[in-house]
């Protein structure tokens, strides 16, 4: 049953609010296999355990701020009101997790102008789901 409303609520959405709701979802996974193949670093090769994580602290502390985003997406799914504003923290915590790694931090160039384009796209997103009529209709709108 819960299956059911899940999709039906998925169906209901907005096409823009699905894109991030399957970003959101899909994110842990992306996540961990970018630290793991260093995929976030272009140009280096990291043999580590832990990719390009250092230990198994910094694996963990930056899968555990990209894991939130998932769940808040299922509760977009749950048609929370809240889960639009807990979105957009999430999107920050998704932003911030490379910067938890040593490697990442070390090589990274363009670190600032990354930050600046992620914060860019994090306004976006929170005027998306702030000011569209769409999405306001899908969260007043809750189906039984």
């Amino acid at each position: 049953m819960i299956m059911y409303k899940l999709y039906k609520n998925f169906i209901d959405m907005p096409h823009n609010m699905k894109f991030l709701v399957i970003i959101g979802t899909l994110a842990p996974i992306i996540g961990v296999i970018s630290i793991l193949t260093g995929n976030i670093i272009p140009d280096k090769n990291f043999d580590g355990i832990y990719g390009i994580a250092s230990s198994l602290r910094e694996f963990i502390f930056a899968v555990v701020l990209i894991i939130p985003l998932s769940v808040i997406s299922i509760l977009m799914l749950l048609r929370n009101s809240k889960a639009k504003y807990l979105y957009i923290l999430g999107w920050i915590l998704l932003c911030v997790s490379p910067y938890t790694m040593d490697a990442y931090r070390d090589s990274s160039e363009t670190m600032y102008v990354e930050l600046g384009f992620n914060i860019l796209i994090g306004i976006v997103i929170m005027f998306y789901l702030l000011l569209n009529s769409n999405v306001k209709n899908y969260f007043n709108n809750v189906s039984n």
